[in-house]
């Protein structure tokens, strides 16, 4: 895991980092965007809200970061003022060129209680989502964990079911980055997750009507840097029918990490 480090000032660290999404899906081509976090929609984030709550200015300390953890995203604003309280805030942030129909994994780090604030402001027109792990619709979404194998491998692959008119969520755990160095203290820098995109496919052909990859997400766990959880949600589906889901992971060494896992598409009748 890559920890962002104020190199003008290297006493400053930053405790916590939250891994998000921000979709590019319906952006035609590469582009300049503007992404936005409304913090409202996590308010049961009880650990976020007491992040943010230790700087006297709550989320002055925020520093938003690129995949590697260290390009630093000097283009963000507080468009609605964040407050620890009632539990509310926007945040906008600007991207210079980000690649179209993926979803682009950035870093917020906060738990800095005497960094100064780096905001700046924000310019870009064009305006896409970012996504913490849970969306605003809060948890209670049951998440079927699966580790997946390299697609067309040949193995047995693990399969999961769902009625045609049920949603599905789905979590690869992402356990084979590459861990790079150990840094002081025992902690591991690993290679990070850059972009996801995917695919759910019947036979070889896609079937882009049984998910949205605005609803890809993200999540690490700090005692877990090298295993990231990739959820994605599926949809419908015709009865009868296996398909096989099918993320592609690229990471900030360049590698493309390819998961399958098949879905069983049955319509059941209970007597």
């Amino acid at each position: 895991m890559s920890w962002y480090r104020d190199l003008s000032n290297p006493s400053h660290t930053w405790s916590d980092r939250i891994s998000f999404v921000v979709d590019t899906s319906s952006t035609a081509g590469s582009t300049a965007v503007r992404a936005e976090i409304d913090l409202s929609d996590y308010a049961d984030f009880d650990w976020l809200w007491d992040l943010l709550d230790l700087h006297g200015t709550p989320g002055s300390d925020i520093r938003i970061t690129a995949a590697d953890g260290r390009t630093l995203v000097d283009q963000l604003q507080a468009t609605t003022a964040i407050n620890t309280t009632t539990r509310v805030g926007v945040l906008r942030f600007d991207f210079t060129t980000l690649a179209p129909n993926v979803m682009h994994v950035f870093h917020m780090y906060l738990g800095n209680a005497s960094a100064s604030s780096a905001w700046g402001t924000v310019v870009n027109v064009t305006a896409v989502d970012a996504h913490l792990m849970q969306d605003a619709r809060g948890g209670g979404y049951p998440v079927v964990s699966v580790s997946g194998q390299d697609a067309k491998s040949g193995e047995t692959r693990e399969v999961v079911s769902k009625h045609p008119s049920d949603d599905a969520f789905v979590g690869f755990t992402v356990d084979d980055l590459v861990r790079r160095c150990t840094l002081s203290a025992g902690l591991d820098l690993y290679e990070e997750i850059e972009q996801i995109s995917l695919e759910v496919l019947d036979v070889d052909t896609d079937q882009p009507g049984l998910y949205s990859l605005g609803d890809v997400r993200v999540g690490t766990c700090p005692r877990s840097p090298g295993s990231p959880l990739i959820r994605v949600k599926v949809v419908a589906g015709t009865d009868g029918t296996d398909y096989g889901i099918e993320p592609s992971i690229t990471t900030t060494l360049g590698r493309i990490l390819v998961r399958r896992v098949g879905l069983s598409v049955r319509q059941t009748v209970e007597s």
